[in-house]
């Protein structure tokens, strides 16, 4: 078979127009591997542990990290791990400086850490589950030197170029100097791994089937040379056309066998791989037993494949390709204004009133015009913001129409290939809970002055659109023309299929009847910038709600009847002491007078009476015969 093989490769050198095939035991040297330059076909993502400038202290107060990000992209993921032997006696709480011009999310486990975290005062922070709290470096002093001032010492330090996602371990250096000595190209291993582009990615494409054959099979080979240490799973996602091919393209999967890719695809693809894969949820053993480039090359021409396609990466956490039914590979193309593809990279979002179109100019048709780029049968054009064009409408305009939690529109994309798309979008979907109870047990609409309001807002989030996603602009309450914005507490808290905030504010106002108000709460499409989002990237939610002045009482209450009780129980014991004290001190006594002694007149008997008798006072009397 090795001959046969041979043969077939020898054939193809001789074909017209096609690059020359290379000897079955050095394809990725001689097919002339060249880095990938259009990222939608083929990229990785790399797992790094090395900073533009950094260093590591042993500290001997609070341990202070400085994170110093120029990240590219809007969103900065943050993943923060401790050990729990970590944990500092003392008591003080780590601190997390990190400067950025994105958004930073905490992801993972870190939001139970406690940590004090500073972010720039330009910057809005997405999850503020720690003790948050904002700085400003000027600009004549770095922020290394603004941390070490602020707090004495710095005990790691890194900054940082175009990541993603930034991997923290907070842990004391237990080696190394004791002050921390800021350094070019710094290690930071144990410590910091930030994921970023792999930009040592490269490919090569060359025809493997006889000539004349009828084969309309494509294979790709992925090869990730050395994967970052400590990982145990490759993540690949394949894209591809929408309609069915002839025959399913090839995937080859070459790595260590130690590894585990898990694959992710949208298309129908034959997978075999030298190490165990998961594939639709079913883990699969190693099945690509010679995986040597002998080896797979045997194994694609065997499989009836046309071309064959070999992707390397010097190390990779995952791998983005596209795959193709056919690929007949010819001399490349001069570029040119009518070549230029507008579409292939765009992405469509929505609000209840609008759909947006935003697509990535390719860097080598800076002449193309936004123009190109239409909603088909209409006038309605891009236009050009940054180095995106963007086209959009509103619901019932430029053909724009709603089914159900739908828009959905046709774009038209006018070049030397005529490209049309369909183009739909799900409508976010906004929650509000009302309530003046912190635990959000009780909603309500009817609020009353004097206690403090509880807002709760959600929107749901997909993750196979994240640029779909809501995120909170404000909240405001409106009453009688004045307008009471809400302070966010807690937010945006990410649930399974959620993205919530918390929200809160004291309602003092006078009010003797009853009146009605509108709490609104606004929110901008994640892929613009909230501080100036446009109009069409907009969304907001509200909410009528009723403020009652405190009722009056009819009548007494039963503490006003109690009152005035006691009140003349007081009285009347007051009025009887004093009456006593009266009568104490103002008796007056009588003398003792005799009587005279009436003689009867009855010659039998006569008696003598004497009568003793005091005169009554005023407060008691008294006698005795």
């Amino acid at each position: 078979m090795k001959a046969v093989t041979l043969i077939v490769l020898t054939l193809s050198c001789l074909r017209m127009g096609r690059p020359n095939p290379v000897p079955q035991d050095s394809i990725p040297n001689q097919c002339d591997l060249q880095p990938v330059e259009d990222s939608n076909k083929f990229s990785a993502i790399s797992q790094v542990h090395f900073a533009f400038r950094g260093c590591h202290g042993r500290v001997t107060n609070q341990e202070v990290y400085v994170l110093d990000v120029n990240s590219g992209v809007q969103i900065l993921e943050l993943e923060v791990s401790r050990e729990a032997s970590e944990e500092d006696v003392s008591g003080k709480r780590p601190v997390l400086i990190v400067n950025t011009e994105a958004y930073p999310l905490i992801s993972g486990s870190a939001t139970n850490l406690p940590i004090d975290f500073y972010f720039p005062k330009s910057v809005r922070f997405l999850l503020p589950a720690w003790n948050v709290s904002t700085f400003q470096v000027t600009a004549n002093e770095e922020l290394f030197d603004w941390a070490k001032n602020k707090y004495g010492e710095v005990s790691f330090f890194a900054e940082l170029k175009n990541v993603s996602k930034v991997i923290l371990r907070l842990e004391k250096s237990k080696a190394g100097p004791y002050s921390c000595d800021v350094q070019d190209n710094f290690n930071t291993v144990n410590t910091l791994h930030v994921e970023q582009e792999n930009t040592d990615i490269k490919s090569c494409t060359y025809e493997v089937s006889p000539p004349n054959s009828k084969v309309v099979r494509n294979a790709y080979v992925v090869e990730v040379a050395q994967p970052p240490a400590g990982l145990k799973t490759i993540e690949i996602t394949v894209n591809g056309p929408t309609e069915s091919c002839d025959q399913t393209p090839l995937l080859l999967l070459k790595s260590d066998p130690s590894y585990t890719w898990n694959i992710k695809t949208a298309v129908d693809i034959a997978v075999q791989a030298s190490s165990s894969y998961n594939l639709a949820g079913i883990t699969r053993p190693r099945d690509l037993i010679d995986d040597t480039v002998d080896g797979i090359v045997k194994r694609a021409v065997n499989q009836s494949s046309d071309t064959l396609t070999w992707i390397r990466a010097s190390s990779a956490t995952s791998v983005t390709l596209s795959v193709s039914c056919v690929h007949k590979p010819t001399a490349p193309p001069v570029t040119t204004k009518e070549e230029c593809s507008l579409g292939k990279k765009w992405q469509a979002t929505c609000t209840d009133k609008h759909l947006v179109i935003t697509a990535e100019q390719d860097s080598q048709c800076s002449s193309i015009e936004p123009q190109q780029m239409r909603f088909q049968g209409t006038s309605c054009v891009a236009e050009k913001a940054g180095n995106s064009f963007v086209l959009f409408s509103s619901n019932g305009n430029c053909g724009t129409m709603q089914a159900g939690e739908l828009l959905f529109n046709m774009l038209e994309i006018i070049s030397e290939q005529h490209e049309t798309h369909t183009v739909m979008c799900s409508i976010p979907t906004i929650q509000i809970k009302l309530s003046q109870a912190p635990d959000f047990n009780s909603n309500t609409t009817t609020l009353r002055p004097g206690q403090p309001i509880q807002v709760q807002t959600s929107v749901d989030r997909t993750e196979d659109n994240p640029a779909n996603t809501l995120l909170l602009m404000k909240c405001s309450l409106l009453v009688e023309e004045k307008e009471l914005t809400l302070k966010e507490e807690k937010g945006p808290v990410l649930g399974k299929s959620t993205m919530s905030w918390t929200l809160s504010a004291a309602l003092s106002l006078g009010l003797e009847n009853e009146v009605t108000g509108r709490l609104t709460c606004d929110f901008c499409l994640a892929n613009h910038n909230v501080l100036n989002c446009p109009e069409y990237g907009r969304m907001q939610k509200s909410l009528n709600v009723t403020i009652s002045p405190a009722k009056h009482n009819q009548g007494l209450a039963m503490g006003a009847v109690l009152g005035i009780t006691f009140g003349a129980f007081v009285i009347g014991a007051l009025l009887i002491g004093a009456l006593w004290y009266l009568c104490t001190h103002t008796r007056s006594s009588v003398k003792m007078q005799p009587v005279p002694t009436l003689t009867g007149g009855s010659e039998s008997s006569s008696t003598n009476h004497s009568i003793d008798s005091t005169q009554s006072t005023p407060c008691s009397t008294s006698s005795r015969a």
